[in-house]
Protein backbone atom coordinates (compact mmCIF):
# COMPACT_ATOMS: atom_id res chain seq x y z
CA UNK A 1 0.00 0.00 0.00
CA UNK A 2 1.34 3.42 -0.86
CA UNK A 3 2.36 5.70 1.99
CA UNK A 4 0.00 8.55 0.95
CA UNK A 5 -3.01 6.26 0.78
CA UNK A 6 -2.18 4.73 4.17
CA UNK A 7 -1.81 8.22 5.66
CA UNK A 8 -5.23 9.32 4.30
CA UNK A 9 -6.87 6.17 5.66
CA UNK A 10 -5.28 6.72 9.10
CA UNK A 11 -6.33 10.39 9.25
CA UNK A 12 -9.83 9.52 8.06
CA UNK A 13 -10.22 6.90 10.80
CA UNK A 14 -8.65 9.13 13.46
CA UNK A 15 -10.97 12.06 12.67
CA UNK A 16 -13.98 9.71 12.33
CA UNK A 17 -14.66 11.00 8.81
CA UNK A 18 -16.55 9.08 6.14
CA UNK A 19 -14.18 7.16 3.80
CA UNK A 20 -14.83 9.51 0.86
CA UNK A 21 -13.78 12.65 2.75
CA UNK A 22 -10.04 12.39 2.08
CA UNK A 23 -9.77 9.37 -0.21
CA UNK A 24 -10.20 9.45 -3.98
CA UNK A 25 -13.31 7.31 -4.20
CA UNK A 26 -16.33 8.00 -6.36
CA UNK A 27 -19.40 9.60 -4.90
CA UNK A 28 -22.85 9.49 -6.49
CA UNK A 29 -25.56 11.86 -5.30
CA UNK A 30 -29.15 11.58 -6.51
CA UNK A 31 -31.21 14.71 -5.87
CA UNK A 32 -34.94 14.08 -5.77
CA UNK A 33 -34.81 11.55 -8.58
CA UNK A 34 -34.31 14.45 -11.00
CA UNK A 35 -30.55 15.01 -10.98
CA UNK A 36 -27.50 12.81 -10.45
CA UNK A 37 -24.05 14.16 -9.60
CA UNK A 38 -21.07 11.81 -9.94
CA UNK A 39 -17.66 12.78 -8.56
CA UNK A 40 -14.39 11.06 -9.56
CA UNK A 41 -15.83 9.77 -12.83
CA UNK A 42 -13.38 8.55 -15.48
CA UNK A 43 -15.53 8.93 -18.57
CA UNK A 44 -19.02 9.20 -19.97
CA UNK A 45 -19.50 6.09 -22.11
CA UNK A 46 -23.10 6.33 -23.34
CA UNK A 47 -25.81 8.99 -23.35
CA UNK A 48 -29.32 8.49 -24.69
CA UNK A 49 -32.69 9.87 -23.68
CA UNK A 50 -33.28 6.73 -21.57
CA UNK A 51 -29.80 5.64 -20.42
CA UNK A 52 -26.50 7.11 -19.25
CA UNK A 53 -23.39 4.98 -18.62
CA UNK A 54 -20.37 6.33 -16.72
CA UNK A 55 -17.06 4.64 -15.96
CA UNK A 56 -15.67 5.07 -12.43
CA UNK A 57 -12.43 3.75 -10.92
CA UNK A 58 -14.52 1.18 -9.02
CA UNK A 59 -16.76 0.05 -11.90
CA UNK A 60 -19.61 1.32 -14.05
CA UNK A 61 -22.79 3.26 -13.16
CA UNK A 62 -25.87 2.97 -15.37
CA UNK A 63 -28.72 5.44 -15.03
CA UNK A 64 -32.07 4.32 -16.41
CA UNK A 65 -35.05 6.63 -16.87
CA UNK A 66 -36.35 9.30 -19.24
CA UNK A 67 -35.30 12.68 -20.60
CA UNK A 68 -31.63 12.55 -19.66
CA UNK A 69 -29.49 15.61 -20.39
CA UNK A 70 -25.86 16.09 -19.38
CA UNK A 71 -25.79 19.45 -17.57
CA UNK A 72 -22.10 19.50 -16.65
CA UNK A 73 -19.11 17.53 -17.83
CA UNK A 74 -15.96 18.64 -16.00
CA UNK A 75 -12.72 16.97 -14.97
CA UNK A 76 -13.91 14.04 -12.89
CA UNK A 77 -17.42 15.39 -12.34
CA UNK A 78 -20.64 14.71 -14.28
CA UNK A 79 -24.12 16.19 -13.67
CA UNK A 80 -27.08 14.51 -15.37
CA UNK A 81 -30.69 15.77 -15.25
CA UNK A 82 -33.79 13.73 -16.08
CA UNK A 83 -36.32 11.36 -14.54
CA UNK A 84 -34.23 8.70 -12.78
CA UNK A 85 -36.05 5.39 -12.46
CA UNK A 86 -33.13 3.12 -11.58
CA UNK A 87 -29.43 3.34 -10.78
CA UNK A 88 -27.35 0.24 -11.49
CA UNK A 89 -23.79 -0.49 -10.33
CA UNK A 90 -21.51 -2.93 -12.15
CA UNK A 91 -18.09 -3.99 -10.89
CA UNK A 92 -15.04 -4.23 -13.15
CA UNK A 93 -13.76 -7.57 -14.40
CA UNK A 94 -16.92 -8.55 -16.25
CA UNK A 95 -16.94 -8.90 -20.01
CA UNK A 96 -17.98 -5.84 -22.08
CA UNK A 97 -21.39 -7.33 -22.84
CA UNK A 98 -22.06 -7.75 -19.11
CA UNK A 99 -20.80 -4.40 -17.88
CA UNK A 100 -22.36 -2.29 -20.61
CA UNK A 101 -19.10 -0.60 -21.50
CA UNK A 102 -17.51 -0.28 -24.90
CA UNK A 103 -17.09 -3.60 -26.68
Amino acid sequence: MRRGKRWRETVTAWLALPPDALQAVSRLTCIGGQEVVVEHARCLSKVTDAEVVMELPEGWVHLHGRGFVVKLLAAGEIHVAGDVERIEWRRPGLGPEQRGGPA
